[in-house]
């Protein structure tokens, strides 16, 4: 990943007529200043700080879940490799997966969980999906009652492993995350 995405190098970057922001939390905010309907903050400043907790959550934990996967589900592996190289020459995409996944690994040591043996991790995620399905058990949105950024945001991590990972069915079985899947991304 380039730096012309963003400071980071990585993803999301919303690009509004050359105008780049990175990073979700500033992407809601520049969305909201700029297309202030439909709202993704709630107006209720609790809700407002609820739903940004959970935004925050989903970039900083739920996150990592999704990139340990990526790196060691062979079958997640091979659908990043092919989005990494598409468009790439061969000696390029011969690099891309090794180089890729040393990255990533070393981010993830960085971060802990590449500290951790698998079953660790695994239990680690089961329970942040056990916690998620009671949350939603009482409706269909993680905060208020209309989409939010913390909607937004769980659901775009919980896609990117159901789209990749073997791990979808650990997410599908869940009934609560299941039903309610859709609605999330609203």
């Amino acid at each position: 990943m380039s730096l012309r995405f963003g400071p980071a190098g990585k993803l999301p970057v919303l690009d509004d007529d050359g105008e780049r922001t990175a990073y979700s939390s500033r992407i809601a905010e520049f969305l909201e200043a700029r297309h202030p309907e439909p709202a993704r903050l709630p107006a209720d400043p609790k809700e407002c700080a609820m739903a940004q907790l959970w935004e925050d959550w989903a970039d900083g934990s739920l996150f990592w879940f999704e990139v340990h996967c990526r790196v060691n589900d062979p079958d997640a592996l091979r659908a990043t490799a092919a989005f990494h190289c598409a468009g790439r020459r061969a000696r390029e995409r011969a690099l891309v997966v090794p180089l890729f996944r040393r990255d990533c690994r070393a981010k993830l040591h960085a971060q802990g969980l590449g500290r951790l043996p698998a079953s660790d991790v695994d239990r680690l995620f089961e329970a942040h999906l056990d916690r998620l399905d009671v949350v939603l058990a009482g409706g269909g949105r993680l905060v208020g009652n209309a989409t939010s950024i913390a909607d937004i945001a769980v659901a775009a991590q919980l896609d990117a492993i159901i789209r990749t990972s073997a791990r979808r069915e650990r997410i599908r079985a869940r009934p609560n995350i299941s039903c309610r899947l859709g609605a999330l991304a609203g």
